[in-house]
C-alpha cells in the first residue's frame, strides 16, 4: 500500500490532478463562506458601499472644484457669508435666477462656467445657489446616493441651506395624482438626504411658474406675488384662501380693456387655480410625518412670474434671513476704543433683536387685518412674542450690561400701538353703535391709575360693550402710556337708541318670572345673567365710568371726542338724576355681581341623590344674606329659595339623564361566575332580595320623607314623583327580566352521551344545577308577607308564582322524606321520568352508542319519541306535569332542557339507524331496479316483469313491505307521494337522499300498478313524424307505421296525427316499425317478448321531446323513420 502511494506522489500527472482538485475544493469553501457570512451581512454591505464610494470618481465634486477655480479670491471668500440655497428645478431653466444679478456676476467673474450640466452653480453678492434637475431626482442607486452625500457635505459645509422647489403649472396639470405623488416622493427623498447630513429639519419654499406670464401681466404678477399660497405656521387652510383670492382677481379682469391681455391673464388665473389640487398632493406628501426621517419645514409657497420687476422667491426669503453682523476689531491702541467697540457690538445685538421683534409684531398685526387669526388669538400671540423677547434678552450677556428699562424701552408701547392700530382703530372707524364708541374712547383715553383699575376690574363688561376680547383690553391697559392722536371724525348721536330691554324694570320682570317658575333649573338662572343682567349691569357701569372720569379726561380728548361723549351723557339724562338712580342700580348690581355657586353633587345612586337634595335644602336655610336691599317685588329669601329649587330640579334632571334609573347604580355589575353545568349567579347584585331589603326599600321610605319635607318648603315635587314612579316601573321590569334571562340561558352544556350520563347522575345530587336555580329564584322572588305591601314586590312575586310551589322540590328530587305537606306533588311524575331516563341510560342501556338495523338504543328511541311527539315522549310527559302547576311556557326550560339534550344526541343515533337500515336492507333493491332494463335502456341486465312485480307491487312488493316496517313512522304517503312526517322537531332529522329514492320507486309503482296491486297498461301517445320522400330507384315511400300486437300507428305524407296505444307491459308482445312502398312491399324492424316495445326503442336514436328515429334499409338506402312518444315511463331520468 505504501509503495502504491509513493508511486502516485512521484507521478506528475497525479500530482497535477490532486492539486486541481484541492484548488476546486478551496474555491467552493470560499464561496460558501462568502454566501453564508459576508453576502447576507448588512453591515459589510454598507462598509463595502462606503469604500466603493470613496474610490469611485465623483463627477459632482469635480464640477464644483472647476466652478470655484474660476471665481476670484474675494468672491470665494464672500461665499461663506452668502445665504445658501438648494434649488430643485423642475420648471424652465433659470426660473430662480432670471431676475437676479447671477448673470451679471457670471459674465464679470466666472465667464468660463456655463450652468448646463447635471449640477449648476450660481452666486451673487447675497446668495449662493446649487441647482439640480430631474436627472438628480431619478438617482436612486445606493452608490449614487453616497456620492451625492459626499458632494453635498463639501458644498454645504458649515451652512444651513434653504431648499427651493420650482414647479411648472402646465406640467402639473398634465400629470395624474399617482404621478404627482411619485414626483413628491422623489423630492422628499432628496430633502431627507440633506436633512440627514445636517441632522435637523430644513426650511422648504415652493414656487410655481407659469409660461404664459408676460410683461403685459406685470400688474397681475405683483398682485399674485403678494398672496402667500401656503404657510403652515399660520393655519392650514391658506390654499383655500388663495383660491378665493384668485376668484376675486378673476372678477376684476373685467376692467382690462385689451382683449389679448384679458385672455392671457384669464388663462394664467385658471391654470393656477387648477394647479391647487396638484399642490395639495405635493404638499401633503412633503409634509407627511413618519418615525424614520425628519419632516421638512414647509415655510411658504409662492408664485414665480416671468414679468420683469416682479418679486421672486429669493427676494421674499431675504426678509427672513438674519444678515451677518461684522465684528469690529478691538483697537489695541486704547482701552476706551475697545470699550466703545464692545458697547457698540452689544448695542447692535440689542438693535437686531428689537428689529426682529418689530417684524414679528407687524406680521401678527397683518394677520389680524387680513382676518387670518381672530382677535382672541391676537392677544395670546402678542403676549407670547413679548415673553419670548424677554427670555431671549435674559439668556444673553446683554442683560448683564444694560439695565432692564433700556432693554424693554419702547417694546410695551409698541405692543399697545399695534393693538390700537390693528384692533381698536378699525372698530372705532366702522362702529355704528354709540355705546360701543363710548366704551372704546374710555379704554383708549384712561391715564390715571384709578381709571385703569376701574377698567381692569370690569374688563369683562367693557369687552361686551366694545366687542374687544377681554385679553386684548387687559394687555392694552397694562402696556399703554399714551393717548391716541388720531383725529376722531365723530358719529351721529341718534344712530342707535338705548334698548328698553336693558332697563331696571326689565331686569325685575325677568327676576319675578324666575321666582314663580316651579321647574326652574340652573341653566335658566345662567341664561338670565348672560342675556339680561349682563347688559343691564354693563350700561350702568359705563354710565358710572363716564360720570366719574370724564372731567379728568377732558384734557386728553379732542374736540370731536369730547363733544360726542357730552352728547352721549346728555342723552342718558341729567347727571344728578342719573347718579341718584345709579345708587339704587349699583346696589342691585353689587347684590348680583357674583353669580351663585351653581355646583351640584354627582349622585351615583338614589341614596346619593336624596342626600344631595337634603344637603341643598340645609345649605339654603343657613345662607347669610345681606339685608341692604329689598322691595315688594323682590327679597333675598325669595331669591335664595329660587336657587335652592333650581339646584334640586337640576340634580333630578342630571341624575335621571346620566344614571337612567334611580335604583340602579353604575357600579353594580353582574357576577359572571358559572358552574360547569349551568349558568348560575349571572344576575346583577342590584336584582337580589338583599338589595331590595337593604337599598331599595330604605330609599323608598327616604323618598316619602323627602317629598313631605319638600312640600313643607313649597318646592314642587311633581317632576321628582314622576321620575320616581318611572324608575320603580323600570326597576321592576328589569328585575323580572333578569330572572327570566337566568331561566332562558340555563344550559347543561352537554355535547356527548358520557356528559349526559354525568348530568343525569348529578340531577339527583345536592349539587344539582336545577336545584341551585330553583333555590336562587325562590330566595330572590318569594318575599315575606309584610313586604308584599309594596306593589312592585308583589308584581315580582307573582311573576314566579309557579316556582314558589317548588319549596320542597329538593326533598322530592333527592328522595328525602319529610313530615311537611308536599306542596308540589304534581311534579312527582317529573321525578319519575328523570329516574326512568336515568336508569335506562346509566344501567340498562350500556351500549347506548351502538345502533344497527335490528333496533335502536333507549337514547335513540326516546329521541325519536320526542321527534314524533308521541305519548311516550318524556318531553311531552314533562310538559303535562308542568301544566298541572300552571308554569308559563317561557319558564319551563330548566325542566325540559335535559330532554332537549337527549333529543339532540339521540337524533344523531336515529339518523345513523335509518341510514344503516336503508343501506343494509333497501339500497341494494333500489340500485338493482334503477340499473336494470328497461329502467335504464343501456343496462346489460334485464329485469323481468315478474321480478319487478315481486319487488315494487304496492300490494305485496318486498321493497314496500320492508319500507313500511322500518320507515312508516317518519314518512307519510299523501296522494300517492311519500313525504317527511310534519313534527315539532322536523329540522333535526335529514333523510332527503332516502326520500328521493323512495319517491323514484313510488313513481314506478304508481305508473305500473293500481292501488290494489293489479298491473295497469301504459297509455302511450305516439305521433309519426314527416317521413323521407325521396324516390328510391323505381320506388317511393307510401307510408310509415309502428305496430304493437294488433294496434298500429301510421304516418302518411300529410299533417301528422297523435294517437294513443295501450301497452300491457307485464305480457310478452310483438312490436315492429317499418315503411310501405308504392309497390305494396314492406320493410320493417321488429322485436317480440318481454319489454318488446322498449327493446325496439333501444334500437332508435333518441332526441328531444321524446323523438325516436329508426333507420330502415330500403334498396341500399337507410331511410329515417321517426315517431315522437309521451308517457313512456322508462327510461328513468
Amino acid at each position: 500500500m505504501s509503495e502504491a502511494i509513493k508511486s502516485i506522489l512521484h507521478n506528475p500527472i497525479c500530482l497535477l490532478i490532486l492539486g486541481l482538485g484541492g484548488f476546486w475544493l478551496l474555491v467552493q469553501a470560499i464561496q460558501k463562506i462568502y454566501k453564508k457570512f459576508i453576502q447576507n451581512s448588512v453591515k459589510l454591505k454598507k462598509l463595502w458601499l462606503s469604500l466603493k464610494s470613496v474610490f469611485t470618481s465623483n463627477s459632482g465634486i469635480k464640477s464644483f472644484k472647476l466652478f470655484k477655480q474660476d471665481l476670484p479670491f474675494a468672491l470665494r471668500r464672500k461665499m461663506k457669508l452668502c445665504q445658501y440655497y438648494l434649488h430643485i428645478n423642475l420648471a424652465e431653466k433659470g426660473s430662480v435666477v432670471k431676475h437676479t444679478q447671477f448673470e451679471h456676476f457670471r459674465r464679470q467673474f466666472y465667464l468660463k462656467y456655463k450652468p448646463d450640466g447635471l449640477d449648476n452653480y450660481f452666486i451673487d453678492n447675497k446668495s449662493f445657489i446649487y441647482e439640480i434637475g430631474q436627472a438628480r431626482l431619478d438617482e436612486d442607486d445606493k452608490l449614487e446616493v453616497l456620492l451625492l452625500k459626499r458632494l453635498w457635505k463639501k458644498i454645504f459645509r458649515g451652512q444651513i441651506p434653504t431648499i427651493i422647489i420650482s414647479l411648472d403649472v402646465d406640467k402639473l396639470l398634465q400629470q395624474s395624482s399617482d404621478d404627482l405623488q411619485n414626483l413628491a416622493q422623489l423630492i422628499r427623498a432628496k430633502i431627507d438626504v440633506m436633512q440627514k447630513i445636517k441632522k435637523r429639519r430644513l426650511p422648504v419654499c415652493i414656487q410655481l411658474s407659469h409660461t404664459k406670464m408676460t410683461e403685459e401681466s406685470s400688474a397681475l404678477s405683483m398682485e399674485l406675488q403678494n398672496i402667500c399660497m401656503y404657510q403652515p405656521n399660520e393655519g392650514g387652510q391658506l390654499l383655500e384662501v388663495f383660491a378665493d383670492k384668485l376668484m376675486a382677481l378673476k372678477s376684476r379682469l373685467i376692467n382690462v380693456e385689451d382683449s389679448h391681455i384679458f385672455m392671457n391673464q384669464l388663462l394664467i388665473l385658471d391654470g393656477i387655480r387648477q394647479s391647487l389640487e396638484a399642490m395639495h398632493v405635493i404638499v401633503d406628501t412633503l409634509h407627511y410625518e413618519n418615525q424614520v426621517t425628519l419632516t421638512p419645514k414647509i415655510q411658504a409657497l409662492f408664485l414665480a412670474q416671468a414679468a420683469q420687476g416682479t418679486p421672486n422667491i429669493l427676494t421674499l426669503t431675504y426678509k427672513k434671513i438674519r444678515q451677518p453682523i461684522s465684528l469690529f476689531r478691538l483697537s489695541a491702541s486704547t482701552l476706551s476704543a475697545g470699550l466703545i467697540g464692545f458697547m457698540i457690538f452689544y448695542a447692535s445685538k440689542l438693535q437686531s433683536r428689537q428689529v426682529a421683534f418689530d417684524h414679528t409684531a407687524n406680521t401678527v398685526a397683518n394677520l389680524v387685518q387680513n382676518k387670518q387669526i381672530s382677535l382672541n388669538d391676537f392677544a395670546d400671540k402678542m403676549q407670547k412674542i413679548t415673553l419670548d423677547y424677554q427670555q431671549d434678552i435674559a439668556s444673553t450677556p446683554i442683560a448683564d450690561i444694560y439695565p432692564q428699562f433700556i432693554l424693554m424701552h419702547g417694546i410695551k408701547q409698541k405692543i399697545a400701538n399695534s393693538i390700537y392700530q390693528s384692533n381698536i382703530k378699525p372698530l372705532i372707524e366702522q362702529s355704528t353703535s354709540d355705546v360701543q364708541l363710548a366704551a372704546l374712547l374710555l379704554i383708549t383715553h384712561v391715564t390715571k391709575q384709578n381709571e385703569r383699575d376701574f377698567i381692569l376690574h370690569y374688563a369683562n363688561v367693557f369687552s361686551s360693550l366694545s366687542q374687544l376680547p377681554e385679553k386684548t383690553i387687559r394687555l392694552y391697559i397694562k402696556y399703554n402710556d399714551r393717548v391716541p392722536t388720531d383725529e376722531f371724525t365723530g358719529q351721529s348721536i341718534d344712530a342707535i337708541p338705548l334698548d328698553d330691554s336693558d332697563s331696571y324694570q326689565s331686569v325685575m320682570v325677568a327676576i319675578n318670572i324666575m321666582l314663580q317658575d316651579s321647574a326652574i333649573k340652573i341653566s335658566d338662572i345662567k341664561h338670565f345673567y348672560r342675556a339680561i343682567y349682563d347688559r343691564f349691569a354693563s350700561k350702568i357701569i359705563l354710565k358710572s365710568a363716564l360720570y366719574q372720569f370724564l372731567p379728568a379726561m377732558q384734557s386728553h380728548l379732542s374736540h370731536n371726542e369730547l363733544k360726542f361723549l357730552q352728547q352721549f351723557i346728555d342723552r342718558l339724562g341729567s347727571q344728578e338724576q342719573e347718579q341718584a338712580q345709579n345708587a339704587t342700580y349699583l346696589n342691585l348690581i353689587k347684590l348680583l355681581a357674583n353669580e351663585p355657586d351653581f355646583a351640584v353633587a354627582k349622585a351615583r345612586d338614589f341614596s346619593d341623590l336624596l342626600n344631595a337634595i337634603s344637603t341643598t335644602i340645609v345649605e339654603g336655610q343657613s345662607s347669610n344674606l345681606p339685608k341692604a336691599y329689598g322691595s315688594d317685588q323682590f327679597s333675598y329669601g325669595n331669591w335664595q329659595q329660587m336657587i335652592v329649587r333650581a339646584k334640586i330640579n337640576t340634580l333630578i334632571d342630571e341624575y335621571t339623564h346620566h344614571s337612567g334609573n334611580l335604583f340602579l347604580s353604575k357600579h353594580t355589575d353582574p357576577n359572571q361566575g358559572s358552574t360547569l353545568l349551568s349558568a348560575n349567579n349571572q344576575v346583577a347584585s342590584s336584582f337580589t332580595g338583599n338589595y331590595i331589603q337593604n337599598v331599595v326599600i330604605p330609599d323608598i321610605e327616604a323618598y316619602k320623607h323627602l317629598v313631605a319635607k319638600l312640600s313643607q318648603e313649597h318646592i314642587d315635587t311633581t317632576q321628582l314623583q314622576k321620575v320616581f314612579n318611572q324608575s320603580i316601573d323600570q326597576y321592576t321590569q328589569r328585575y323580572i327580566e333578569a330572572y327570566n334571562q337566568l331561566i332562558t340561558h340555563f344550559d347543561y352544556n352537554i355535547t356527548s352521551v358520557a356528559a349526559l350520563k354525568v348530568a343525569l347522575y348529578n340531577m339527583k345530587q345536592p349539587s344539582s344545577p336545577l336545584l341551585a336555580l330553583i333555590t336562587q329564584i325562590n330566595s330572590n322572588t318569594n318575599f315575606d308577607k309584610n313586604m308584599l305591601k309594596y306593589d312592585f314586590i308583589k308584581q315580582i312575586s307573582q311573576s314566579f308564582a309557579s316556582y314558589h310551589q317548588l319549596q320542597n322540590f329538593d326533598s322530592l328530587l333527592l328522595g328525602i322524606s319529610t313530615s311537611k305537606q308536599n306542596s308540589n306533588a304534581g311534579l312527582s311524575g317529573y321525578i319519575n321520568i328523570i329516574s326512568t331516563l336515568r336508569n335506562q341510560l346509566l344501567y340498562q342501556d350500556q351500549d347506548s352508542h351502538l345502533v344497527n338495523s335490528d333496533g335502536m338504543s333507549a337514547l335513540a328511541n326516546q329521541a325519536l319519541a320526542i321527534y314524533l311527539d308521541s305519548s311516550s315522549s318524556y318531553m311531552r310527559l314533562t310538559n303535562n306535569e308542568l301544566d298541572k302547576i300552571h308554569m308559563p311556557i317561557a319558564q319551563r326550560k330548566p325542566f325540559v332542557q335535559i330532554f332537549s339534550v337527549v333529543y339532540m344526541l339521540g337524533m344523531q343515533q336515529v339518523a345513523n339507524y335509518f341510514d344503516t337500515v336503508w343501506t343494509e336492507k333497501l339500497a341494494n333493491m333500489v340500485d338493482t331496479i334503477e340499473n336494470s332494463f328497461p329502467m335504464r335502456l343501456t343496462a346489460s341486465q334485464t329485469m323481468s316483469p315478474k321480478v319487478l312485480t315481486s319487488l315494487l307491487s304496492p300490494k305485496d312488493g318486498q321493497f314496500w313491505d320492508l319500507f313500511k316496517q322500518k320507515f312508516a313512522q317518519v314518512f307519510v304517503n299523501k296522494n300517492g307521494i311519500w313525504q317527511m312526517r310534519k313534527v315539532p322537531y322536523a329540522g333535526a332529522l335529514n333523510l332527503a337522499s332516502i326520500l328521493q329514492d323512495v319517491q323514484q320507486m313510488q313513481y314506478i309503482s304508481n305508473a305500473l300498478w293500481s292501488s290494489d296491486g293489479k298491473p295497469k297498461p301504459l297509455q302511450i301517445m305516439l305521433q309519426a313524424e314527416p317521413f323521407y320522400q325521396k324516390k328510391l330507384a323505381s320506388n317511393y315511400i307510401k307510408m310509415t307505421y309502428l305496430s304493437l300486437n294488433n294496434n298500429s300507428v301510421v304516418g302518411i305524407d300529410a299533417k301528422p296525427l297523435q294517437q294513443a296505444i295501450e301497452y300491457d307491459w307485464w305480457k310478452p308482445a310483438e312490436v315492429s316499425i317499418g315503411v310501405v312502398l308504392n309497390n305494396s312491399t314492406n320493410q320493417t324492424i321488429s322485436n317480440n317478448g318481454n319489454w318488446a316495445l322498449y327493446q325496439l326503442v333501444n334500437q332508435s336514436v333518441t332526441g328531444n321531446n321524446g323523438l325516436m328515429t329508426w333507420y330502415i334499409p330500403v334498396n341500399g338506402h337507410k331511410v329515417p323513420v321517426a315517431f315522437s312518444a309521451q308517457n313512456m315511463i322508462f327510461p328513468l331520468s
